[in-house]
């Protein structure tokens, strides 16, 4: 239980004047059936679903109970005017980052540490290998034998911030920093094989 597993926030998605509430929600009476999975929109004064779509499915994750079922919601002005929902899956091992748009249209896709998977089958693997961001260093790691040390690490929490102050809002996620079409600005490189992940991400102005 708890936020990390089902997260719900309360924003005006639809710029009318009035909060709507988004909350990741399952069709299904089985709470273990992953495909009912949905994000969806309720009317805040009423709790009439206005709006639904696919939560982000387990699809190429191929991880375990404790990674998989770890979820997030956050509000990011991309463009610096329109809010848009950043919703990922994912936390220790591999993870998907979607931004929908208000009408929860997809904007962009991330798949991340996608190295961590053991694909069966030549579709699962092939699938697995269009979707790793840095195709040529996963693969000559692969010919060489050599694990990838740099491992893609998510966070417990997702703070949204204009960090380059150019009227549009970034995404902190673990240890990288993604720009509003979905790119990395920068990611934090480990000089030691550290597994681990920052637990926690905090920006703020730092005063002198």
């Amino acid at each position: 239980s708890g936020p990390n597993y089902q997260p719900m926030i309360v924003w005006d998605l639809d710029c009318d004047g009035r909060a709507e509430v988004i909350l990741k929600t399952n069709k299904s009476t089985d709470p273990l059936d992953y495909s009912g999975e949905r994000v969806t929109v309720l009317d805040g004064m009423t709790g009439r679903i206005k709006a639904e779509a696919k939560w982000p499915s387990l699809k190429g994750l191929g991880s375990d109970y404790n990674n998989d079922s770890r979820d997030y919601l956050a509000i990011a002005h991309l463009d610096g005017k329109d809010p848009y929902l950043i919703v990922a899956r994912g936390i220790y091992k591999t993870q998907k980052i979607w931004a929908l748009d208000k009408n929860l249209k997809r904007v962009w896709e991330r798949n991340l540490g996608l190295a961590h998977n053991y694909p069966s089958g030549l579709l699962d693997r092939f699938t697995k290998y269009w979707n790793i961001d840095d195709k040529w260093k996963w693969f000559v790691a692969r010919i060489k034998m050599k694990p990838i040390v740099d491992k893609y690490r998510g966070s417990h929490s997702m703070p949204v911030v204009d960090i380059d102050e150019d009227g549009k809002e970034e995404i902190l996620w673990g240890e990288r920093c993604i720009g509003e079409n979905g790119k990395d600005l920068w990611v934090i490189k480990e000089n030691i094989p550290y597994q681990g992940h920052p637990d926690v991400v905090f920006a703020a102005h730092i005063l002198p």
